[in-house]
């Protein structure tokens, strides 16, 4: 299992710049003719990164990493028997971002288009409540080549209505591959970094110092 000890020493290199959506022409994981998963396109690290972990395939999606003046307040999921999709909700400070920025780059998606909104309501941030924890599991998927997320568990260290626990499953049975990434005294998880294609490949965070 893996678990966050600190800031990672890491390059200070922007993630790739892409569309409000996952890429079209992103690897699936299906990929390669040798029947081996088609790794996803790679970027260097940045800052207080740690993961992502799970399969090898899928490429990179966008995160606040992109515009850091963006503040991640809101995750849903969608799944089926495995995780489809990952969406993300962000908040900018008023004044700073003008509403085309807000509009084209305050929801993301991770992932394909398939599965059904999660039971598990989607986990909103109150203001000043930030994420500690983010574990899961992997494994893999019938009819596909290739390792994918059917397991998340995100923990708030609690605002005005306490600590927030949001376990979002799958039909599936969790898969033997695990990831826990928890923040350090002093840090928080400020992102999500996600590799997807048509489901969620693997999943990391973004750790950061509380001010």
């Amino acid at each position: 299992m893996k678990v966050g000890t600190g800031l990672l020493a890491a390059i200070s290199l922007p993630l790739f710049l892409g569309p409000t959506f996952a890429l079209a022409d992103c690897n699936p994981s299906t990929g390669a003719a040798s029947g081996k998963p088609t790794p996803g396109r790679q970027h260097g690290y940045v800052a207080g990164q740690q993961g992502p972990s799970g399969g090898s395939g899928g490429d990179y999606c966008w995160t606040n990493e992109s515009l850091p003046e963006f503040r991640l307040v809101g995750i849903s999921v969608r799944s089926q028997n495995t995780i489809d999709s990952i969406y993300l909700d962000y908040k900018a400070p008023e004044g700073r971002i003008n509403q085309e920025a807000r509009d084209k780059y305050g929801h993301l998606r991770c992932g394909g288009d398939g599965g059904r909104p999660s039971p598990e309501p989607p986990l909103t941030l109150d203001d000043g409540e930030v994420i500690v924890r983010v574990s899961g599991r992997y494994g893999g998927l019938r009819g596909e080549i290739g390792e994918f997320v059917n397991w998340l568990y995100i923990q708030t260290d609690g605002g005005p209505r306490g600590p927030q626990f949001r376990t979002f499953a799958t039909n599936s049975s969790p898969g033997p591959g695990t990831f826990d990434f928890i923040a350090p005294e002093g840090t928080y998880i400020s992102g999500l970094v996600i590799r997807s294609c048509k489901f969620i490949d693997a999943v990391g965070v973004i750790l950061k110092t509380r001010s």
